[in-house]
């Protein structure tokens, strides 16, 4: 029975090809915002948890600006200065602060092609052993730069094999704005897209490369062992605060970090998201828009199948699932669509310097969506469904 609903119903979207097409219009654009929604909050989720599961469990994190007020951070209203770090480091219970420059966009050229590259800038000698010992990086080949170098630089895997047509070596220079870089070292891939895609260069050697003195984006604690790392969060908050001419700041252990930043992801899709549905309401009102009239034009074709013996059950599941199957295949386009939007933004991401947002394709939710677009089909075409059931057969054949 369900094989000839199918072909019935499949049947009689081909015969009307022009307003199926745009009955599932508004489902089409609903879902794909959905699934583009969800691929890239999959994956931001994943390039953080990835990012928080490397910083170490003895790893705490200052940052410039309040939670509640994340613009200050992307409109630059907010850094951390050199003597602050000094601060840090007095705190009772602080092995080391790794102060960190990030993601500076500069253009970069390697064998005669030019592109914009992301750079982050850290003291050697910190970076090297909270790099090694508290988040597991590691060199695949080459050696980590003398401590005052300013003219050699470290590569993630992937910024070395994919960044230029020609992959990069160890002993190969960059030339950015002008200089020359060379490539000391190559960190192995660990699968965070960040860390794998950057350049990494010292803060004195990113000042002489770019004529600019840069305040700090974060700075990375190492806790002595055996410390407690709230008590010492709360402490590195209390010597922050007393100095003079310091802004906003947040300090964070990883495990908090991870939390907030799993909320402020969770509640950006749920917006989304919400406001995607509007889409998916307005298709639904288009496939009972639809199969209303298609009830009024099949009227005598009702009434016939009703006479020779068609009972009420059969004639409003042949209904319901032409429009279940409107919002299927409504569903399958715009997962499709969704797919390209996501991996657009992704591509386009990636060419500005955001290589932490990546799409996460998950089956799972391709197949909640197109189930769930299928359920709004039916849902939609059920009223008509029902009228056309309940039609007497005298009156149906007699409908012009």
């Amino acid at each position: 029975m369900l094989k000839n609903l199918f072909f019935l119903s499949y049947k009689n979207l081909q015969y009307r090809p022009t307003r199926s097409w745009l009955t599932v219009t508004g489902i089409v654009i609903g879902i794909s915002v959905v699934i583009a929604i969800f691929f890239l909050g999959a994956g931001l989720d994943k390039a953080v948890s990835g990012l928080l599961n490397q910083f170490g469990a003895d790893l705490i994190f200052v940052i410039p600006g309040e939670l509640a007020d994340p613009t200050s951070r992307l409109i630059g209203k907010e850094r951390i200065r050199a003597k602050d770090v000094e601060v840090i480091k007095e705190v009772s219970g602080v092995d080391l602060a790794l102060p960190t420059v990030e993601s500076k966009l500069l253009t970069g050229e390697f064998k005669g092609e030019k592109k914009l590259v992301a750079i982050q800038a850290q003291p050697w000698p910190e970076m090297r052993i909270i790099f090694e010992e508290s988040r597991g990086y590691k060199l695949e080949s080459g050696s980590w730069p003398s401590v005052n170098s300013e003219r050699e630089i470290l590569l993630g895997k992937k910024f070395a094999d994919k960044s230029f047509k020609n992959p990069i070596g160890i002993g190969d220079n960059i030339v950015v704005k002008g200089k020359r870089l060379k490539v000391a070292g190559i960190f192995a891939e660990i699968g965070e897209q960040s860390h794998d895609s950057s350049l990494y260069i010292s803060v004195r050697g990113l000042e002489a490369v770019s004529g600019e003195k840069f305040d700090y984006m974060t700075v990375l604690v190492r806790a002595t062992k055996g410390t407690n790392l709230d008590e010492l969060a709360e402490n590195i908050k209390y010597t922050l605060s007393k100095q003079k001419g310091i802004g906003d700041f947040s300090v964070l252990t990883s495990a908090k970090a991870g939390d907030i930043a799993g909320d402020i992801i969770g509640l950006i899709e749920f917006i989304l998201a919400a406001i995607a549905s509007v889409a998916l309401v307005v298709g639904g009102v288009g496939i009972m828009n639809s199969m209303y009239t298609s009830v009024l034009e099949r009227t005598p074709e009702i009434g016939t199948m009703k006479a020779l013996g068609a009972k009420n059950k059969y004639i409003l599941l042949v209904f319901v699932f032409e429009s279940g199957l409107m919002g299927a295949f409504g569903g399958a386009v715009g997962v499709v669509l969704g797919a390209i939007i996501a991996k657009s933004v992704e591509f386009y991401a990636t060419g500005k310097g955001f290589s932490f947002l990546a799409v996460s394709f998950s089956p799972k939710t391709i197949i909640l969506v197109m189930l769930f677009s299928f359920f709004v089909g039916i849902i939609s075409g059920f009223l008509p469904a029902r009228a056309a059931a309940k039609l007497k057969p005298v009156d149906a054949l007699k409908y012009e």
